[in-house]
């Protein structure tokens, strides 16, 4: 399908090397996107680029150069102009927010129809292999709100500090349901967060 890929070539009689079918072909590249670019070879549609992070696309750019595969390069490269455009704002889903007070949570917390995830951003940046765009993408922020602080996260009932809580409001009154444990890995923080949103949870919560 890609006859003037890097790859087609390798594979080439006139530029194949090896002594059999058997042998490896080496190249010297950093692997991290090699599996997109055989997703692509495979299916142009696959990679979701408007998903990819601005470092992780220009890393792919470069990939997708040197295996001279030009319509994918083509498309990178329009999506960098319109992420790294002035204008440009992430989508709903994938934004933060980011409250510094401890008062602005709980009024927040208060006044929304939506149970919220409540994230300690001082605690959960040292988890190992955390990455915030990830993070975002397990959250139904149609169906929850997500609020990262730096504020201690109380418990009532443990009277400690924890990375994540889901804060469910109802007729006015908190009640804190799902208790994850204090200290764990991304995937236990995962698993919490989805059953969270399996559970049954009421949903627009009316307010008194």
């Amino acid at each position: 399908m890609y006859p003037d890929s890097a790859l087609a070539k390798y594979v080439a009689p006139e530029f194949d090397r090896r002594e059999s079918e058997n042998d490896f072909i080496i190249i010297d590249r950093d692997g991290k996107h090699f599996g997109a670019i055989l997703n692509y070879m495979r299916d142009p549609s696959s990679l979701g680029l408007k998903l990819w992070q601005s470092a992780d696309l220009r890393e792919l750019k470069s990939e997708a150069d040197f295996y001279c595969l030009t319509e994918l390069l083509e498309e990178v490269e329009r999506e960098l102009d319109v992420k790294e455009s002035d204008n440009y704002k992430a989508p709903q889903r994938f934004q933060i927010t980011t409250l510094v007070r401890e008062e602005d949570v709980e009024t927040f917390v208060r006044l929304s129809q939506k149970p919220t995830f409540l994230v300690n951003s001082r605690a959960i940046v040292k988890i190992k292999g955390f990455d915030a765009g990830n993070f975002v993408e397990h959250v139904d922020q149609d169906r929850f709100n997500l609020i990262f602080t730096p504020c201690p996260i109380r418990f009532d009932k443990c009277g400690d500090s924890s990375i994540l809580i889901l804060c469910i409001l109802s007729g006015g009154i908190r009640t804190d349901e799902f208790y994850p444990p204090m200290r764990g890995s991304l995937g236990d923080i995962y698993s919490y967060i989805l059953r969270c949103q399996v559970s049954d949870i009421p949903q627009n919560l009316s307010k008194t």
